[in-house]
């Protein structure tokens, strides 16, 4: 676990707590603004125009989530990349186990493989899509 403001370890496995120090909670970023008011020179920017549909396009950069995130919205890759970013904070986590180490290690390569192996997949599924031609239409077959 790392503090929300500085990203040091925290040094618990206590999942409540979010800062290491008074300092950082006194000093936490201020939420960011979902909203604002557009301007009269501003033309209101569509949110789904912004973020590129993974389904649609297989080379397109998959989305950064959390892993309940990924489980019920994510793609395949969203889900393993998600795992992924978790298994690796563990790893890094100073108050990690050393007997539950060499295990979150072990998964976090097999987790790798499986991400090299899904881009693969998607890859393939994209060259086969570029290189498909039409066939020559022919009437009397149907």
């Amino acid at each position: 676990m790392k503090c929300a403001t500085c990203r040091k370890p925290l040094g618990t496995s206590d999942r409540r707590v979010k800062y290491c120090s008074e300092f950082c909670k006194a000093n936490k970023p201020a939420p960011k603004r979902k909203l604002r008011a557009v301007g009269a020179d501003e033309r209101p920017v569509d949110p789904e125009a912004m973020v590129p549909d993974p389904d649609q396009d297989p080379h397109t950069e998959p989305r950064t989530l959390t892993v309940d995130d990924a489980a019920r919205e994510g793609t395949d890759l969203e889900f393993l990349m998600a795992i992924r970013d978790r298994l690796a904070d563990a790893v890094a986590d100073e108050t990690c186990p050393p007997r539950e180490l060499a295990a979150l290690t072990r998964r976090l390569e097999e987790n790798r493989k499986q991400i090299n192996a899904e881009k693969a997949r998607l890859r393939e599924e994209g060259e086969d899509d570029e290189h498909a031609d039409d066939e020559r239409w022919d009437a009397d077959a149907v």
